[in-house]
């Protein structure tokens, strides 16, 4: 899956068509954007803090920065 179509997907992940409704709180498109770019936010911190045994992917890395950079720029 290219990062183009790993950012649409996170972002479809938390929409439903236009809004959606959370206790009583409407989500829209951009709120979705917001939400998709605080998971890959976390991903990313997390992987810093990994102590990778075999040492790190910069691939990985590289994978997750590009979906952000499709995701900022939707």
């Amino acid at each position: 899956m290219t990062p183009k179509q790993k950012a649409l997907q996170l972002v479809d992940s938390f929409t439903m068509i236009d809004e959606f409704t959370i206790n009583g709180s409407k989500i829209y498109y951009h709120d979705s954007i917001k939400c998709a770019l605080i998971a890959v936010n976390e991903l990313l911190e997390a992987t810093k803090r990994y102590d990778y045994t075999l040492g790190p992917n910069p691939s990985y890395n590289d994978y997750w920065l590009k979906v952000k950079y499709q995701i900022e720029h939707l």
